[in-house]
């Protein structure tokens, strides 16, 4: 044959989408080599569209000798299968069971919206039908007591309820006559190729067959049927009830579900026209929505009620949506709906606010409504230790893929619970409450974890975690975490007894390990990062300051308590986050007194040292025991929190972060800070002999402040470090207006100075402090008046550069530390 790229080609096509038109019609009833040629039909018609493309384009002789020969092949095997299509359309076979009056009553109210709808709305139109009158008729025929006639009943609670057998298969009807007359006849339709709708032809003719004969053999006498009853039922072709809703700003149409209410209508029972969804249960409900005054009652059950479940979700999902797509209403089911299930019955509407509407719902019998709640009273059951507990607040959630347990030394009663895997329609569930307790440092998270909602059995277990020292590894999206519970058990020595145990927090040694698999990387990040800083709760805790490094950082946060709001107070929080290993977060807090000490590294001031600083520390519900516990036993529970004392070392990158990182604490700003070789302190008191302390190896800084009439104020400390022998020698503070000085070669004498001596600093005055000592009582500033030497390093020797920030610019030029002291302290 002689071959025309674009011309035979064309041809072709046609031809093969004319034949699968006609196919469609009569597969039904075709045998087995039927089907066979079906399926090379779609082959070929995959064929086609790709050479239609290419001999668009220019071809060699080659690539034409090869189409021509496809071609040869495509016209024999379409041939044969329109000779066998054509066999079948002559038996002349029944399409529907419609009988004349019927199609014609069907025709007039197709006329008016045959240009509305596009042919992919009538299908789905015709799936609403024959899902509805096949979901009404199974429910019907499971409740005979209660299966309505041709009349309407009302409900006590004044609620019309028009179901019956007869207009659910009326509807059956209304779904073939659309698929058939509408759909299939429509062959200009390109979008019929589509293999979604081609899917969804199929499975509507092959239930369409089986539905149809059942009620044929239930119903002998089809054409009286009609005339006698079939006919006076509701005919439109749309449902008949239909009530505008409006919208919220945020959610307009009363579209909570920014997806097309259309995927819900399927014929399989748990396609939810997502790959990731599955439904578990629907149904067909009247409903009122929208606000009381503008609500109307439904009687003929026009909404589809849908209880599903989605990958990324590790809940229960609800859905009302109506045949045209205008109310798709969707949320999590929450335990509060199960409450409302019980209050209800088949006489009273069932409560259900959507984000953007309120709704009442009415089932069309009792057992329908405990179908529907069947998988959520199992659920939410097992979800007890899921909701928040009395002054709790839920600060992270999120869907992950996995859980495992891999904890060692447990206390009795505690063993890993078993993995829990997300399935392929469902997530398993994370969440994390943080406690809100009178004062902002005994602050506690729970972790809790849920299997997914449609596991056969649904499982949830809660961590206790405390604020700090919780170790996080991330590695993409798997994350795992360490930390030590209240149930670590001690043995100490007892003279009476021979031994004491109980059971402690061990922040060092942790004894639980849990692995997480999340969704994606940063979803994995984001959660490492709820675990390890404090959450921002204004205005209890504000972010004050964040100081990041590659290695370290460094937060410090304003708390204020419940119990005392006018009190401000600082929270530090030390993330380690080395290139390998876990990540962890060492939090520490601070009311007002303090004690540190500076370090450098590399001649860099970048290293604050807290000899001890306040903490909080967990305790258990079994603190002490005279006896070892058997394997037996009670396991231990946390109980409370109490504060405790440890050292801390904050390593900053330079000696910049580290005035940002005090003046952050204190409100101060460090101008000056050098170790000198040794402080001289001289009582000037007319005495016969006048006292002298020397103090080696002093650290010295100068802090200044602005006050609020715009002045700014110099104040001078000493952290003595080498030679304390006495605890209340630890800090010595003076402040300097208008004082007398002289210098010397590598020495300052200042004279005439009020000092405070004390074991930390009162870091909003900055000054020397006793702080809760009882060493000693009163003012901390000493009435003597002193005379102070400050010995530096040699004046010939040039130290090296400035340390520290002056008015935001380093001092370039090389000086003695001498000379820098005197121009930072204003004594030049």
């Amino acid at each position: 044959m002689s071959y025309s790229p674009i011309g035979d080609t064309i041809a072709l096509t046609r031809l093969a989408y004319s034949v699968y038109n006609d196919v469609i019609k009569v597969a039904r009833e075709a045998p087995e080599k039927f089907g066979e040629l079906s399926r090379d039909l779609q082959t070929i018609k995959s064929v086609l569209y790709h050479i239609q493309n290419q001999v668009s384009r220019e071809v060699d002789s080659a690539y034409g000798t090869a189409v021509g020969y496809v071609l040869q092949r495509c016209f024999a095997t379409l041939q044969e299968l329109r000779d066998l299509t054509a066999k079948y359309q002559k038996l002349e076979r029944e399409k529907h069971g419609v009988g004349p009056e019927l199609q014609v009553a069907f025709l007039g109210y197709y006329e008016p919206l045959y240009d509305k709808f596009s042919t992919e709305a009538w299908l789905r139109l015709a799936t609403w039908w024959l899902v509805k009158s096949r979901t009404i008729l199974n429910f019907l025929i499971g409740d005979d007591s209660r299966r309505p006639s041709t009349n309407v009943l009302p409900h006590q609670y004044g609620w019309e309820n028009a179901i019956s057998a007869e207009q659910a298969y009326t509807d059956l009807l209304k779904s073939s006559w659309i698929l058939e007359d509408i759909v299939l006849a429509n062959e200009a339709d390109e979008n019929l190729s589509y293999n979604n709708l081609r899917r969804i032809i199929k499975e509507m003719v092959r239930s369409l067959d089986r539905d149809l004969g059942r009620r044929r053999g239930s119903t002998p006498d089809l054409p009286g049927f009609e005339d006698r009853v079939v006919l006076k039922q509701d005919l439109k072709l749309l449902e008949s009830f239909q009530q505008t809703i409006e919208g919220t700003e945020n959610v307009p149409n009363a579209m909570d579900d920014p997806a097309s209410a259309h995927r819900w209508m399927e014929v399989d029972q748990d396609n939810a026209g997502f790959d990731h969804e599955r439904v578990k249960f629907r149904t067909f409900v009247n409903a009122q929505l929208g606000s009381r005054r503008d609500r109307s009652k439904s009687f003929s059950a026009p909404y589809m009620l849908l209880l599903w479940t989605s990958a990324d979700e590790s809940d229960l999902l609800i859905s009302l949506c109506n045949h045209r797509g205008t109310v798709h209403l969707s949320r999590k089911m929450t335990a509060e709906d199960l409450e409302n299930y019980e209050k209800a019955d088949d006489t009273m509407p069932l409560l259900l606010d959507f984000p953007s509407q309120d709704a009442e719902i009415m089932f069309c019998c009792l057992n329908d409504m405990s179908a529907f709640f069947a998988l959520p009273i199992k659920f939410f059951t097992a979800m007890k230790d899921r909701d928040p507990l009395p002054g709790e607040l839920a600060i992270y959630q999120a869907p992950i893929s996995a859980y495992s347990d891999s904890s060692i030394g447990l206390s009795p009663g505690r063993r890993p619970v078993p993995s829990m895997i997300a399935s392929k329609y469902s997530s398993c569930g994370l969440r994390i409450y943080e406690s809100m307790p009178d004062k902002c440092w005994k602050t506690t998270r729970r972790l809790v974890i849920n299997s997914p909602p449609d596991s056969t059995e649904p499982r949830c277990i809660s961590h206790w975690l405390p604020w700090s020292d919780i170790r996080v590894a991330v590695e993409g999206a798997k994350v795992t975490v360490n930390w030590s519970d209240c149930g670590q058990l001690e043995k100490t020595p007892d003279w009476e007894y021979g031994h004491d145990y109980s059971y402690v927090y061990r922040p060092e040694e942790p004894n639980r390990k849990i692995t997480l698999e999340f969704k994606n990387e940063s979803e994995a990040r984001k959660f490492r990062s709820c675990l390890l800083h404090p959450t921002e709760m204004p205005p209890y805790v504000i972010t004050k300051l964040d100081i990041p490094s590659s290695f370290q950082n460094t937060r410090i946060y304003s708390f204020f308590d419940v119990d005392n709001p006018d009190e401000q107070y600082h929270a530090l929080a030390s993330t380690k986050r080395p290139p390998k290993g876990p990540h962890i977060t060492e939090m520490y807090h601070d009311y007002r007194d303090l004690d540190w000490i500076f370090k450098t590294k590399q001649n860099i001031l970048s290293i604050v040292k807290f000899p001890s600083i306040r903490t909080a520390h967990y305790v258990s519900t079994i603190p002490e025991l005279k006896w070892e516990p058997r394997s037996t036993d009670a396991g231990p529970d946390f109980s409370e929190v109490t504060e405790g004392f440890k050292p801390a070392e904050i390593e900053l990158g330079c000696d910049h972060d580290v005035t940002k990182f005090m003046h952050g604490l204190t409100g101060w700003t460090l101008k000056f800070f050098r170790h000198i070789p040794k402080l001289v302190l001289i009582d000037t008191a007319p005495l016969l002999r006048s006292s002298k302390e020397t103090h080696k190896g002093v650290g010295i800084q100068v802090w200044e402040k602005a006050s609020e009439e715009g002045k700014s104020r110099t104040q001078f400390a000493f952290r003595l470090e080498s030679d304390t022998k006495k605890r209340w020698h630890q800090w010595i503070t003076a402040s300097f207006p208008g004082i007398d000085y002289t210098s010397a070669q590598s020495t300052i004498e200042v004279r005439g100075l009020s000092i405070q001596r004390g074991v930390e600093m009162d870091s909003k005055n900055m000054c020397a402090t006793m702080g809760g000592s009882e060493e000693q009582s009163g003012n901390d500033r000493e009435r003597k008046k002193w005379k102070i030497v400050l010995v530096f390093e040699g004046s010939e020797r040039e130290s090296k550069k400035s340390l520290l920030y002056v008015q935001s610019a380093k001092i370039a030029a090389l000086t003695t530390d001498k000379e820098e002291f005197r121009r930072t302290s204003g004594l030049d």
